[in-house]
């Protein structure tokens, strides 16, 4: 989790987000993936924040998901942006041989990451609190295993 201290200190978003534009290049040369560094943050903000007096002198639990490759309006820019050409289709093939075809074949559902929140939400997980919960068919716990082989 190299970085994520700077952008977790920031004051304000638009300083995290100057910070990452200063710092570009770290993702060009062998740093982190862009989109694992934004997992990283989300973890380490809902960590940093889950005892502080803010949230739990008022009782706040605060826990996130992180949600992967979910079928919503945006999935076509997604896809055109992840693509060699430019198209969709390009970009849902692409998809498809990165994540897709060693799951279970598709993206997630929007509901699939909702139920999941709803009962983060509830009483029943009352005593839960600075968790992210990673809703990505196991990807996550499969490169965690993968990096604890080495």
């Amino acid at each position: 989790m190299q970085n994520v201290g700077p952008v977790l200190a920031a004051e304000t978003f638009e300083e995290a987000e100057k910070w990452i534009e200063d710092h570009v290049d770290m993702f060009a040369q062998g740093g982190p993936d862009p989109y694992q560094f934004s997992k990283q943050c989300l973890s380490a903000y809902v960590k940093s924040r889950t005892r502080s007096r803010e949230y739990i002198g008022r009782k706040i639990r605060i826990n996130a998901i992180a949600p992967s490759f979910t079928s919503t309006p945006l999935i076509r820019d997604f896809n055109a942006a992840v693509s060699r050409d430019g198209s969709n289709e390009s970009g849902e093939q692409e998809m498809y041989n990165l994540f897709l075809r060693s799951w279970n074949g598709r993206p997630g559902k929007p509901e699939e990451m909702a139920y999941p929140l709803v009962i983060l939400a509830s009483d029943i997980c009352s005593y839960l609190s600075g968790q992210v919960i990673y809703i990505d068919f196991g990807m996550t716990g499969e490169m965690d295993w993968k990096a604890a082989c080495k």
